[in-house]
C-alpha cells in the first residue's frame, strides 16, 4: 500500500471576512480532497490562542495531540475559554 502526503501548508481567512464560513468551507474542500485521493489521516497545526478556529476545527471533528503534561494544561485552559 502506497502511503500518500498531502500538505496544505497555510489556510487563513482575511480578519475583515471572518465568521463568514469562509473557512469552514476551505478546511472541508482539504478534507474532501483528502478523501478523493484515500488520505487516512489530516495533522491539522494551530495556535491555541485562534479560539474561533479551534472550536471550527473541533466542530470538524479534529481533536488535539496531546503529548505533555504542560500541553494538557493549556488545552484545559482553551476548552475552558470556549464554553
Amino acid at each position: 500500500m502506497t502511503t500518500r502526503l498531502v500538505a496544505c501548508v497555510w489556510v487563513a481567512t482575511e480578519l475583515d471576512r471572518r465568521r463568514e464560513g469562509i473557512a469552514q468551507a476551505l478546511v472541508i474542500s482539504v478534507l474532501n480532497i483528502a478523501a478523493d485521493i484515500s488520505c487516512r489521516e489530516v495533522h491539522l497545526k494551530t495556535t491555541t490562542d485562534l479560539l474561533g478556529a479551534i472550536a471550527l476545527y473541533l466542530k470538524l471533528g479534529f481533536e488535539p495531540l496531546i503529548e505533555a503534561e504542560d500541553e494538557r494544561v493549556v488545552w484545559d485552559s482553551v476548552f475552558k475559554q470556549l464554553e
